[in-house]
């Protein structure tokens, strides 16, 4: 039997594939989500009053910390549909901690 070179056939991601889920790192999910508006809470610990939140959040896949996040994303394809929809991602220690759905 002659040698067949292995053939990869490039599959489309499902709506399933591009969905914030839990355990994905907080640049995962930013990646995914796209567009967002934050509610942070600093580690005061960590980051002195004053501190530019968007530093805070950028900094959490790299070095975590216990700032609490909450990002509000709208699109279409957390929740595979066609329309979009309005949900919250609670990341706690640099990783997705939580998916609600606002509507």
């Amino acid at each position: 039997m002659e040698d067949v070179p292995d053939i990869q056939i490039p599959v489309a991601p499902s709506s399933q594939d591009k969905a914030i889920k839990v355990g994905m790192t907080i640049k995962e999910a930013i990646d995914l989500g796209g567009d967002y508006i934050y509610v942070l809470k600093r580690d005061a610990s960590r980051w002195p009053q004053g501190t530019d939140p968007r530093r805070v959040i950028s900094e959490q896949s790299r070095n975590p910390d216990r700032s609490e996040i909450k990002l509000i994303f709208r699109n279409a394809t957390q929740y595979g549909g066609r329309a979009t929809a309005r949900f919250e991602v609670m990341i706690k220690e640099g990783r997705v901690a939580a998916v609600n759905r606002l509507d």
